[in-house]
């Protein structure tokens, strides 16, 4: 579940709302004059979106290794279309149940 909460509220309740994080997983989106600044949530959340950022850039990496090494130019509008296929491939992995 997130929330939205007030940077004034989110200062004088900081503590409970890391325990609510850390217990049950909520999130917390601040705001401040009605603009959302900051979020607070749990940190495995952080953690998979850089880890699945560095397996995209790794993935890229390789893929212009094997275009370069073919003497193949790509366009923008290619390379473009390259990444969104390897963000959707890391998004449908991750949504996959693990198979015990």
């Amino acid at each position: 579940m997130v929330r939205k909460v007030s940077a004034k509220v989110a200062r004088q309740s900081f503590g409970e709302m890391i325990d609510r994080v850390r217990s049950s997983g909520e999130a917390y989106i601040i705001e401040r004059y009605g603009q959302a600044v900051a979020a607070l949530v749990p940190v495995e959340v952080i953690l998979s979106r850089h880890e699945a950022r560095d397996r995209i850039g790794a993935i890229l990496s390789e893929r212009e290794r094997q275009v370069t090494s073919l003497g193949i130019e790509i366009d923008e509008e290619a390379l473009e279309r390259l990444v969104n296929t390897e963000v959707h491939k890391v998004r449908r992995a991750r949504r996959r149940p693990a198979k015990s």
